[in-house]
């Protein structure tokens, strides 16, 4: 496991318990496409880098409905605060494109709720068709703004948690399990 002599990593979900999640999660938002019916525009699967990753990935995967795949990488609020303003930068393409569409974000954990509140507005400003939040851990006991999560697939403990596309400090994120980090 690559724990650092100052870390304590315990399981927290197997490998298979999130291929479980994941299965039934991408289940769920294909129906939801499919009900949402043919549209002009592909739907639109957003995933925010860095926890969102894996998870998005393997949910897309599993889809059998066409749709696009959009990559943004959000500034932590804590140093968007410090800058004065909250950013996202686009990964890949330059302008985040949403009109008319039906909208998706795919994120791997949602803790006090200010970075994906910030991705939600930026969405709905840009006129989506529809709008439907998917995370893979929500800390509901941390949750400082509300959030209308579409589907959840674990709640969370207040720990820290790694791997799966889970980082802390940019480490453990390629773990296939999720672990509680703890010091040690």
């Amino acid at each position: 496991m690559n724990a650092s002599s100052h870390e304590h990593l315990e399981i927290y979900a197997t490998s298979g318990d999130l291929a479980t999640r994941v299965s039934e999660i991408a289940n769920a938002l294909g129906a939801q496409l499919r009900a949402a019916g043919s549209h002009t525009r592909d739907p639109l699967i957003i995933c925010p880098l860095n926890g969102g990753f894996v998870f998005g990935t393997d949910v897309c995967r599993q889809l059998a409905t066409r749709h696009a795949i959009e990559l943004v990488e959000l500034v932590p609020y804590s140093q968007a605060q410090r800058r004065g303003a909250t950013q996202i930068a686009h990964a890949f393409t330059p302008a985040l494109d949403v009109a008319d569409r039906d909208v998706t974000v795919l994120d791997g954990i949602v803790d006090t709720g200010f970075m994906l509140r910030h991705l939600v507005a930026e969405i709905e400003r840009r006129g989506p068709r529809s709008l439907s939040l998917y995370v893979l851990f929500d800390r509901p006991a941390t949750r400082v703004v509300d959030l209308p999560l579409t589907h959840v697939g674990f709640d969370a403990p207040s720990e820290l948690l790694v791997g799966y596309g889970l980082e802390h400090r940019g480490r453990h994120a390629q773990l296939p399990d999720v672990y509680r980090l703890r010091a040690a």
